[in-house]
């Protein structure tokens, strides 16, 4: 399906885009500070920032470093690691959450459903962190993704 994480990567986004995310690659420069995620994305639902790895990819420990500190102010910063069977997973920079799903549950939607779907799946994934654990939010981040995902259904 994909040959490895710049494939999956260029396949991910666009399916966002077709459901009217804004995304901005970071790409990292002598003048930034090292580690940040590959994309900041942003829709009207959900805006965090997105690293993408492929099967046996790891995060550098600049980049755990830097989506630590996102988590822990309240940002959802998310890793996003493809498998050759068709697994994705998300993660989070703590190792300690992930949730899984099956691409072969993408065949059956058409256009833009696609995004709408990977989408859901990131809100889905976000309600389910304990941002309580990681900053002051008090579970803040939780109630706004919750109500985001039941307009996306809606």
């Amino acid at each position: 399906m994909f040959k490895g994480e710049i494939d999956f990567t260029r396949w991910f986004c666009s399916e966002l885009l077709k459901c009217n995310c804004f995304i901005q690659a970071v790409v990292g420069s002598e003048m930034q500070m090292p580690g940040w995620p590959d994309r900041y994305v942003v829709h009207r639902l959900w805006r965090g920032h997105l690293e993408f790895k492929w099967e046996g990819g790891r995060t550098r420990p600049a980049q755990v470093d830097v989506m630590r500190e996102l988590l822990k102010r309240g940002c959802p910063a998310i890793i996003v690691r493809g498998f050759k069977c068709g697994l994705v997973r998300f993660e989070n920079a703590f190792d300690d959450y992930y949730m899984e799903f099956n691409m072969e549950n993408l065949n059956k939607l058409q256009g833009g459903q696609v995004g709408g779907y990977l989408l859901n799946w990131i809100i889905r994934y976000c309600e389910k962190l304990d941002f309580d654990r990681f900053s002051h939010m008090k579970g803040r981040h939780g109630e706004v993704a919750n109500r985001r995902r039941k307009e996306l259904e809606g």
